[in-house]
């Protein structure tokens, strides 16, 4: 048999090297397939990549207004503490001058009564 082989070796070796090709062709093939695969895999990672970017921009916008809200409550409340100051210190400015009215009242009353007499 080794002796058949070897002296038909052409046609025994042709065949293996066209099986190899065909080997190597289908390993091509899948390789090219592989690559793909791998390509798209590389996209679905920058995606999610570009999606965890955006997520973590989004989360961080988020608490930035969150941020915002809580200093304009904050805000708001010393608009508010800083109103009723002021309106203590006008109510008390009106008293103020209640007091001083009614003196003058109580003078001029006095006075006429006195011119009256």
């Amino acid at each position: 048999m080794a002796i058949s082989a070897f002296i038909s070796g052409k046609p025994v070796l042709a065949g293996r090297v066209d099986e190899l090709k065909e080997q190597i062709n289908d390993y091509n093939q899948q390789i090219a397939e592989l690559e793909k695969e791998i390509a798209e895999y590389q996209k679905q990672i920058d995606n999610a990549g570009k999606e965890s970017k955006t997520l973590n921009s989004q989360i961080l916008q988020l608490e930035t207004r969150i941020k915002k809200f809580k200093a304009d409550i904050t805000l708001t409340g010393k608009q508010i503490s800083a109103a009723d100051i002021l309106l203590e210190e006008i109510m008390m400015g009106i008293e103020t001058k209640e007091k001083e009215i009614i003196k003058l009242n109580n003078y001029w009353r006095k006075s006429s009564e006195i011119w009256m007499k």
